[in-house]
């Protein structure tokens, strides 16, 4: 990755960002970034040409339950030395990530995923389908992420983190007991519908109110904020305070129930879902 790749990047009207991994935190990511301040004339050049920075926050080294924690250093000192910088700190996992991208300016924003929301360390120790990087942490760091999603600040977003591994990868089988398998859960058939069912956890919980879980804060968790920093225009018809919306969706209590995998339509491809065999919301697209 060189300054010219960005410029020719930015030109392209199609790309809004890049994505950094440090070296060997996650699946595949074993060629991926060591030294931060080699890439510092990119980071010049993707804030010239106002391209988003995507991390993946964790160090490298660093034991897994402090991988992210020990990495927000790094994140503030970025963002100290690009100011103007558009930063997203990824699938945020602790109450450290939480801090760090509120601390920061209005350029830095952090993304939150359904499965770190409705999981912990002890989940994803014992199934193979919820093991993730980074590794949801403690109960004190998902009620976090989760009180995160409602607080109105527009400072986090969603983002789904889905990884359909197939059922090899993960070196198990269906009943998911964990062996050495690839990091990543799939979700994006049922990522919206979890998200309110972690907020339902959560008001049973006492982790959040009722009160505070408004349409206003789902909706701009789910759809308002990311795309504000993204700058992706919304047209009046797709505008959530239009009274004929082209394209929205509906969130109903229906009993449906994730499967318990997903089979290619050639046979060649198993991949077995998070929260597979779990009742959840169910989803409708309405157009216009």
């Amino acid at each position: 990755m060189t300054p010219e790749t960005i410029a020719e990047a930015a030109q392209s009207e199609i790309i809004y960002g890049v994505k950094l991994y440090p070296a060997g935190v996650t699946t595949n990511s074993q060629d991926g970034i060591k030294d931060i301040e080699q890439l510092y004339p990119v980071f010049d050049a993707m804030q010239k040409f106002d391209l988003i920075l995507n991390v993946h926050g964790e160090l490298p080294g660093a034991t897994t339950l402090k991988a992210e924690a020990e990495y927000t250093p790094i994140i503030r000192r970025i963002h100290a030395a690009f100011p103007n910088l558009r930063i997203v700190l990824e699938h945020i996992s602790t109450r450290e990530g939480l801090e760090t991208v509120r601390q920061c300016g209005p350029t830095v924003k952090g993304t939150i995923t359904s499965h770190h929301l409705l999981t912990t360390f002890e989940d994803a120790e014992k199934d193979a389908f919820s093991f993730c990087k980074p590794i949801p942490k403690t109960l004190a760091d998902r009620i976090a992420l989760v009180q995160a999603v409602i607080d109105g600040s527009s400072k986090f977003f969603f983002g789904s983190d889905s990884a359909p591994h197939p059922i090899e990868s993960k070196k198990t089988n269906k009943d998911g007991e964990r062996g050495d398998c690839a990091a990543g859960v799939f979700s994006m058939g049922w990522t919206t519908c979890l998200v309110l069912d972690a907020l339902e956890i959560g008001t049973r919980c006492g982790w959040i109110t009722k009160e505070q879980t408004t349409r206003e804060a789902i909706e701009g968790f789910l759809s308002r904020y990311g795309r504000d920093f993204y700058r992706i225009p919304t047209s009046s018809s797709h505008s959530v305070d239009s009274e004929s919306p082209k394209s929205r969706i509906r969130l109903e209590r229906q009993g449906q129930t994730i499967p318990m995998s997903i089979t290619s339509s050639d046979g060649k491809i198993e991949v077995v879902p998070f929260r597979r065999g779990e009742k959840t919301w169910s989803l409708y697209w309405i157009e216009g």
